[in-house]
């Protein structure tokens, strides 16, 4: 879920009948997505290196559709209450960070962080 909501993204194409998960970035991430390869390989994820900076990529499924649906809006990812909620544990939460948050400190309260991602297009 936190790749999803940060720099991954479900695409269907097509004739096919389901989504599939595909995630590029730059450079520097290539070890990253690797370790994401490696935890999701039991569901069919590969990474090829033979790419610009290395594509994580899955085999479609049924329930990537589900999640394109939830996720998407006229082929935007969107963001809203019922899939937020998705992201509940902490291993999702580490990866929409590493993949697209930033740490920002409110001076004013000294104490008080916040976190946020730049992935959307629009927050419904």
């Amino acid at each position: 879920m936190g790749s999803l909501l940060g720099d991954g993204s479900l695409a269907l194409y097509g004739r096919s009948k389901n989504a599939h998960y595909r995630d590029h970035g730059c450079d520097a991430q290539m070890p990253y997505r690797k370790w994401k390869a490696k935890m999701l390989s039991n569901l069919g994820f590969k990474f090829n290196e033979n790419c610009k900076y290395g594509k994580l990529s899955s085999p479609s499924y049924p329930l990537l559709t589900e999640l394109y649906n939830m996720f998407y809006k006229n082929k935007v990812k969107i963001l809203n209450y019922e899939n937020i909620k998705l992201l509940d544990h902490a291993i999702g939460l580490a990866c929409l960070y590493m993949d697209d948050g930033s740490l920002v400190i409110d001076s004013s309260h000294r104490k008080i962080a916040f976190f946020y991602s730049h992935a959307f297009q629009y927050i419904l």
